[in-house]
């Protein structure tokens, strides 16, 4: 008889997970697929069973450092590829992005506040849902600050956030695949429009490469990142603010990509191939640990408080992607894949930005999501704040 170790198990599990996302991935209906955020719902379904059959063989404990690895490979990598282009598309885009970053913000949160005020559904579990429906982790830190040293409101987030995450998450993912197809839009022409916003390719003469995959410069870019997203900005009710495992290391490696050379005598560029990987990789650890964890939180909150909440939640989802979607075409005429981009940083949503790379064809629509996230990434921290405070 076969007897795994603890950690064995714990291994087992990820790469089954692993295996039986990308299989449902690859199955496509109407042409819309999962591909690689299919490994977040089969990680939900496992945390799921997990918590309903303990000492089975799901029931493990996936540590958080695969969690925050997979986030700083994904967020890195892609700040890496998108640096090439960033400056100059944030010089085009800049007021555009920012636009695109509060539409999505606040037009979540002031659903929030008619939610408080209308349906009688207390503040605390309110942000908790607003959090979750914007996917922000910084965001629900920033409402357990409010309500520290209070149990029972810092359950009440903690419950909020839990329950609508994972609809945060695949309602992104599907919006940046179904929009297209609606629009029937010619990818090929899309995605020449974005590069057209680009600046023109430059021949850049580079020094001597130190070793062939640009590691070193992907580890300064992950160094520095967290050693930024560390720096922590004291707010308003003893509050501070920091741009965190995802900000940090996404501003230095933005920096990182842009730069061909030192001084033309140091190559510091990453393999482009190299990169790809490492981005997908970081995304599938990240993917299983947010919902692995989700899934098991899910079936408690499901439990006792029943399915009305995620439609609340959905709520605070839906309408920003259709608002943002719609001011970003119509007010402020982006191109479709500029306007993905930019609503994928608009909602913070990390899983959603490796979906449309696949759907563009293309890591140049990073640009859009890294010009746009830290905007959002403040709005939303700054907005769980005001409305636990105020409301």
């Amino acid at each position: 008889m076969i007897q795994l170790s603890e950690m064995s198990q714990s291994i087992f599990v990820i790469f089954l997970i692993v295996i039986l996302g990308y299989l449902l991935g690859a199955v496509s209906v109407k042409g819309i697929a999962l591909r690689t955020s299919a490994v977040f719902i089969v990680a939900l379904l496992i945390g799921g069973i997990s918590e309903k059959y303990k000492n089975s063989i799901f029931d493990v404990e996936i540590p958080i450092i695969v969690q925050n690895l997979g986030l700083v490979l994904f967020i890195t990598s892609v700040g890496i590829m998108a640096g090439k282009n960033f400056f100059s598309s944030i010089k085009k885009y800049f007021v555009s992005y920012v636009l695109t970053g509060a539409v999505c913000v606040l037009s979540g949160s002031i659903v929030c506040v008619i939610l408080i005020n209308c349906t009688g559904v207390e503040t605390s579990l309110a942000v908790g849902l607003l959090s979750g429906a914007l996917t922000s982790t910084p965001g629900y830190s920033a409402a357990q600050e409010v309500y520290s040293g209070t149990e029972l409101l810092l359950k009440n987030v903690a419950v909020g956030h839990a329950i609508e995450y994972p609809f945060g998450v695949l309602a992104v993912v599907i919006f940046v695949q179904l929009f297209p197809r609606i629009l029937h839009a010619d990818i090929e022409y899309e995605r020449s429009q974005l590069i057209l916003s680009q600046n023109e390719k430059r021949i850049v003469h580079c020094g001597k490469k130190i070793e062939p995959f640009g590691i070193l410069s992907f580890s300064f870019s992950i160094v520095f990142g967290i050693v930024l997203g560390n720096i922590n900005i004291p707010m308003k009710g003893g509050v501070v603010f920091s741009l965190g495992m995802t900000g940090g290391p996404l501003i230095v490696a933005l920096l990182v990509g842009g730069i061909k050379s030192i001084n033309g005598i140091i190559d510091v560029r990453c393999n482009e191939k190299f990169l790809e990987v490492v981005r997908e990789i970081g995304l599938i650890l990240f993917l299983i640990s947010a919902g692995y964890d989700g899934g098991s939180a899910f079936v408690e909150v499901a439990k006792k408080y029943g399915f009305i909440l995620v439609i609340y939640g959905g709520v605070m989802t839906i309408i920003p992607l259709l608002l943002a979607y719609l001011f970003s075409r119509y007010v402020l005429k982006m191109a479709l894949l500029n306007n993905l981009g930019a609503i994928t940083g608009g909602m913070t949503s990390t899983p959603a930005l490796g979906t449309l790379v696949n759907v563009a064809g293309t890591s140049d629509v990073s640009s859009a999501y890294a010009s746009t996230y830290p905007v959002a990434l403040i709005l939303v921290v700054l907005s769980c704040q005001i409305i636990a405070l105020f409301f």
